[in-house]
């Protein structure tokens, strides 16, 4: 399971926001264990648009955000944007930054101490091996990458 769309998924779980995770096929059964609605990611059409889509992944994924868009939707994404790819202006794309929430923060970890927290770890590595870790991540691990002192 991808982390970032995991725990996308549970936060707005902790908000009371009904998500649906947009997965690889051979990710389905673990988004249902988590709880999700899935979506396979390559299946979407424009047939049954959505009002708003989170891209955690970026690239050909964002494109096809797009696509499964409502006009007028929006896309809020913390991953690369390919240049032009709203070049119609029919939705609206907002990139988001990280700050500092003390109130989702503190949801987020009143979730990890029930238990109601998961992410998945793809592989640790030791600081000294960051830029295996780096080489690692362009394979687009499905769990995060840890790294350690």
């Amino acid at each position: 399971m991808e982390s970032p769309t995991s725990g996308a998924i549970q936060y707005l779980r902790e908000l009371g926001i009904t998500g649906i995770a947009g997965v690889l096929a051979s990710q389905v059964s673990d988004a249902e264990t988590l709880g999700m609605s899935p979506v396979v990611a390559e299946e979407v059409t424009e047939a049954d648009p959505f009002d708003a889509v989170v891209d955690t992944v970026g690239g050909d994924i964002t494109l096809a955000a797009i696509r499964a868009l409502k006009d007028g939707g929006t896309i809020a994404s913390t991953a690369f944007v390919p240049e032009g790819a709203n070049g119609d202006g029919r939705v609206r794309l907002v990139n988001v930054m990280s700050g500092d929430d003390h109130e989702m923060l503190q949801k987020l970890a009143d979730a990890a101490g029930r238990g109601d927290l998961h992410l998945p770890i793809a592989r640790t590595f030791p600081l000294e091996e960051l830029g295996a870790a780096y080489d690692f991540l362009a394979t687009r691990p499905e769990g995060k990458i840890v790294i350690t002192r």
